[in-house]
């Protein structure tokens, strides 16, 4: 039987590239500052018609209490190339780096705007560059703080939410990161959450509830954890790699950007994702 990870902290969204900081010089003090081991960990959760994004990630860093941004990776440290749809089912390990203990207030996974690895694929292959665009800085926010100890191992795990960052826009696909991330004590245990969201009379949904409809995941302290997108034809969401616990469900319209749009359609709480496990949700809602 498996050891199940305690969730610690923190959960953040992230605005990638974004975070800007005064006085963020190295700081020389962090050589005599006892580390732990941090490993990065992507994962995804898949978008309707995208079958490839492809990413050059530039750096990762955190942000300690009273102490300028670390850097954790950096490109040189980072694959030139990520597919971010194939972490959905297998996730992948970015780096692991010596990190300086402290409570830890922020983190960023950070996007190279420039790169000509940056673009999608979609349904049938074709492929188009991606346009970054990056969120405004005050979308940006910290659920939960994070106090890394002397010699603890853990895991920074930084969740992609691929329907709401990537969008056509008039023939333009642009990129516009939402990012969550949380760090995690212990080993890595994963199972999935799926289903079918339809009308309560048992019909397909209907194409009028705003340009998306998604599934809003939080965790046991109501931190929004991920997005998958609601298929409109066939009521259908995946989210393939989820950590094991129990979660909120909210399914919300949205607006092109993903910003909620009207009430909740409907919310339900006490769902439990559990190792090597497949939790299937069948949701009724009233457009």
């Amino acid at each position: 039987m498996k050891t199940k990870f305690a969730i610690c902290a923190i959960v953040a969204i992230t605005a990638i590239g974004l975070v800007i900081f005064a006085g963020c010089s190295g700081d020389p003090s962090e050589t005599s500052v006892p580390t732990a081991p941090v490993r990065v960990v992507l994962v995804d959760a898949p978008a309707n018609a995208v079958e490839e994004l492809h990413l050059r990630f530039d750096k990762v860093e955190l942000v300690r209490a009273s102490a300028p941004v670390h850097v954790v990776l950096d490109r040189n440290d980072l694959p030139a190339d990520v597919d971010v749809i194939a972490t959905a089912d297998t996730p992948m390990t970015l780096g692991t780096a010596d990190v300086p203990v402290g409570t830890y207030t922020w983190s960023n996974l950070s996007i190279d705007p420039n790169s000509p690895a940056n673009r999608v694929v979609t349904t049938g292959g074709q492929v188009h560059a991606l346009q970054y665009v990056p969120l405004p800085a005050p979308t940006a926010h910290l659920a939960r703080r994070y106090v890394l100890q002397a010699g603890q191992e853990v895991t920074l795990l930084f969740n992609f939410a691929a329907a709401a960052s990537v969008s056509d826009d008039s023939g333009a696909w642009i990129v516009r990161p939402q990012v969550f991330s949380r760090f995690v004590e212990g080993p890595l245990e994963f199972g999935s959450l799926s289903g079918v969201v339809s009308e309560v009379d048992g019909d397909a949904l209907r194409s009028n509830a705003g340009p998306k409809l998604g599934v809003f995941l939080r965790d046991d302290r109501r931190a929004l954890v991920d997005i998958a997108e609601i298929d409109r034809e066939t009521g259908e969401f995946r989210m393939p790699s989820l950590l094991t616990g129990q979660y909120q469900v909210t399914v919300q319209a949205a607006s092109a950007q993903w910003e909620p749009a009207g009430e909740p359609l409907l919310e339900m709480g006490g769902v439990s994702v559990t190792t090597d496990n497949e939790t299937v949700l069948n949701l009724d809602i009233d457009l």
